[in-house]
């Protein structure tokens, strides 16, 4: 956009010389040149007001195309998010749209986690279970086996072709992975047999990166990544007391079944979550000032049986290293400044 001193120089231009030693002449190309800048700022004043990134008044107008209420007393910035959100919240809701939703909002980078994972509900709800199995918790069943081969079995139709991932903590017993096709028809996807394996807990895991979690996984003998076959309708799993031993007791405890490979497994153990979206902000520590617009603008594209879980992230001790107790006194920081203080 020109300036009125550059319009200002180009009407002089365009005008014969000896205009310029006469000062009616001067002044009226003076006045013309500020007007015209004030139309020019006029003109791209509107044009501003079409796109989202940049209107400013012309927000109410946008706000109202999308049926959203004006509020003048928030920060334009918030306004603008809020609208953008809107726009771009059309469509099947898939994890890359509710983060393309909540990224449209200031400080609003965010990772999206389906909490649906794990296909073992909680109390062994869906499995066949043996006479002498109880639930002893929402993930642990006990078999006081009073013969060899006794099996508690669980059956769910999963995708042919796929790859899954099975973990269970135990301690001792046996776990089959069975395929089943439309005649009925067996193939075996191999079992786990504890009592020649070591025991590995959750308790070991958590101390562990990623990285670190996925490597040591191929010496363990509670995980099993299997391919079900294109023929299958369904795969049982089934806990099984010992081939070998008349009597015993076994007890097999947080089971996991989760689609894809071992590395897709959570770094800890992970409940079944029916219809549970997690959200975690990482682009800004504690809680972003229009997480209630954020929080609107989400709950709007999600289907009302899908609960939400929003994490937020915060300083911990460990990101105080460099820090010294002087500086922190110094940075006359409240406890809540500090949650998410930033050592520089």
């Amino acid at each position: 956009m020109r300036d009125a001193v550059t319009i200002q120089r180009d009407m002089h231009d365009y005008l014969p010389r000896y205009y310029g030693d006469i000062p009616v002449a001067s002044n009226v190309v003076d006045r013309g040149a500020s007007e015209t800048a004030q139309l020019n700022a006029a003109m791209y004043d509107v044009l501003a007001q079409m796109y989202v990134d940049t209107a400013t008044w012309g927000l109410a107008r946008w706000e109202r195309i999308f049926n959203l209420a004006t509020d003048v007393s928030k920060p334009i910035d918030q306004r603008r998010s809020v609208i953008k959100s809107r726009a771009r919240g059309a469509g099947t809701v898939t994890k890359a749209l509710i983060k393309e939703v909540a990224e449209s909002f200031q400080n609003g980078e965010v990772e999206v986690t389906e909490y649906n994972r794990n296909y073992f509900r909680r109390n062994f709800e869906a499995w066949t279970k043996h006479a002498n199995a109880a639930i002893i918790g929402d993930y642990e069943l006990r078999l006081t086996a009073t013969a060899a081969n006794q099996a508690s079995t669980f059956d769910r139709a999963l995708i042919p072709g796929e790859q899954y991932t099975f973990f269970i903590e135990r301690n001792e017993g046996t776990v089959w992975i069975d395929s089943y096709n439309s005649g009925g028809a067996k193939t075996s996807l191999d079992g786990l047999t504890w009592d020649s394996v070591e025991t590995y807990t959750w308790n070991e895991v958590e101390p562990l990166t990623f990285n670190e979690l996925s490597g040591s996984l191929s010496g363990v003998g509670g995980v099993k990544t299997f391919v079900v076959p294109s023929d299958s309708v369904r795969v049982r799993v089934s806990f099984v007391s010992l081939d070998n031993a008349t009597t015993g007791v076994y007890t097999f405890k947080n089971a996991m079944l989760m689609r894809g490979t071992a590395t897709a497994l959570p770094r800890k153990f992970e409940p079944y979550k029916p219809n549970w979206v997690g959200i975690l902000f990482v682009s800004s520590r504690g809680v972003p000032a229009n997480i209630s617009d954020v929080q609107t603008a989400i709950r709007e594209i999600i289907p009302a049986h899908i609960a939400i879980d929003y994490t937020f992230v915060y300083t911990q001790l460990g990101g105080l290293t460099g820090a010294t107790f002087g500086g922190i006194e110094t940075a006359a920081l409240r406890f809540d400044e500090l949650e998410t203080w930033e050592v520089t």
